[in-house]
């Protein structure tokens, strides 16, 4: 009897043991951080290294409804130095296609009618790469007339489709896609195939470039035909004009743009990434015009950068930065918004009038955070210093059950061996 209660009891401990470290687990939730990049200004570029002799670039938070759709405005002047023809000129920034907010570009009050270039990218590619590169992967947003290529429209009626092409010299592919389906390449041919597809669905494989010997071949019927570029954006435009509309309704004009990026590359992708895909990424763009200065001349630009935030900290930290699409002599300087007026971290040397900040760097790009009070909490050091605290709670809970349950029970077997005696 006596080891049964010791059984018993010992059984009890494990169990309480084992609540305790579950409850635990379930009470200390990791959270789950709220972060957003800094979209950088990037100043004003060209390829000409040196058209641009100077230039003055203010940040100002004190708009409140920019700032709580995390944008901040800026407001910049460039010298121009003077020459002999047109000058190309280009201003980078990072954004959606849909509600883009361009730089506007003024010379003598007069602005400046310009183009938008479209990214080619997701703006995370570029992050480790000099911007010219961001730079010459955008494209225009008008398709050449005599961009043309060849549409194959195969119709399922196998429950499998295959189908076989090879591209010739500098053409490019987009091709219809599937939940079901593989693709593979020998070196010389394409080769795709549709896994239970339904009858009379049709897969669309557009050839962009010069009409050439594709060598297209399936087990299904298609048809073939010669047209524009725009012709076939049309297609798709339509075909999904009603998803459009409910997520931002992109342009037709963007998606020339991405036709542009894929011609004559020579690359295959799906029509997913063009037309599904790529419109709700934010890309580096470019906003792009051209002057020609007789004289020296003064160009200024109002734009604005997307302020990063970091949900790390409590309350959150908020943040600017720079980086320099082109080298040359720049002032920088920040209007800080009164609500946040805590300069955290600078990435270099700067001053401080009241909420006017003048930033001093040595020809580098830079970052500015700052918060609403002057030393926010690392939420995650907060969450590790309470598991810790819970952690010593529980063992100390969990070592007096113990003791107590294991001195009743010495206590239980003691009084029994005395009854026993007596009797």
């Amino acid at each position: 009897m006596k080891t049964n209660l010791f059984k018993k009891i010992i059984v009890y401990v494990a169990l309480f043991a084992f609540s305790m470290a579950a409850l635990f687990g379930n009470t200390i939730a990791a959270r789950a951080f709220d972060y957003m990049d800094a979209f950088p200004f990037y100043g004003l570029y060209s390829d000409d290294g040196q058209a641009v002799v100077s230039g003055k670039v203010r940040y100002d938070l004190t708009d409140t409804e920019l700032f709580e759709k995390n944008q901040a405005r800026v407001d910049a002047e460039y010298i121009i130095a003077a020459s002999e023809s047109s000058v190309d000129f280009s201003i980078p920034f990072i954004s959606r296609c849909c509600q883009m907010q361009q730089p506007k570009v003024f010379i003598d009050g007069r602005q400046v009618e310009g183009e938008i270039g479209y990214g080619k990218y997701h703006y995370s590619v570029y992050r480790d790469s000099p911007i010219t590169e961001a730079i010459a992967d955008t494209f225009p947003a008008t398709l050449a007339n005599e961009l043309c290529g060849t549409l194959y429209t195969v119709i399922a009626d196998n429950e499998d489709i295959s189908v076989n092409l090879k591209l010739g010299e500098g053409q490019s592919l987009i091709y219809d896609s599937t939940n079901h389906y593989s693709a593979s390449f020998d070196g010389v041919n394409e080769q795709f195939i549709f896994y239970e597809a339904p009858q009379g669905v049709k897969f669309r494989f557009f050839i962009l470039g010069e009409q050439a010997d594709n060598n297209f071949v399936s087990n299904c019927s298609f048809e073939k035909r010669y047209i524009t570029c725009a012709e076939y954006v049309d297609i798709y435009y339509e075909a999904f004009k009603e998803y459009y509309i409910n997520c931002g309704n992109p342009e037709k004009e963007y998606f020339y743009s991405q036709i542009n990026a894929v011609y004559g590359t020579g690359n295959i992708i799906g029509f997913e990434d063009i037309f599904l895909d790529s419109f709700t990424e934010y890309r580096i763009n470019t906003f792009n015009f051209s002057i020609a200065p007789k004289a020296e001349t003064r160009v200024t630009v109002s734009a604005s950068a997307g302020l990063g935030y970091n949900g790390n900290y409590s309350p959150y930290l908020y943040g600017v930065s720079f980086a320099a699409a082109q080298k040359y002599p720049a002032e920088f300087s920040v209007k800080l918004n009164a609500e946040y007026p805590y300069i955290i971290n600078c990435s270099v040397p700067f001053s401080r009038d009241g909420e006017d900040v003048i930033l001093e760097p040595q020809n580098e790009d830079f970052s500015i955070k700052f918060c609403s009070v002057e030393a926010p909490l690392n939420v995650y050091e907060l969450q590790e210093k309470e598991r810790t605290k819970s952690k010593i709670i529980m063992i100390a809970v969990v070592a007096a059950f113990c003791v107590l349950l294991i001195g009743a029970m010495v206590f239980f077997i003691k009084a029994s061996d005395y009854f026993e005696n007596a009797i």
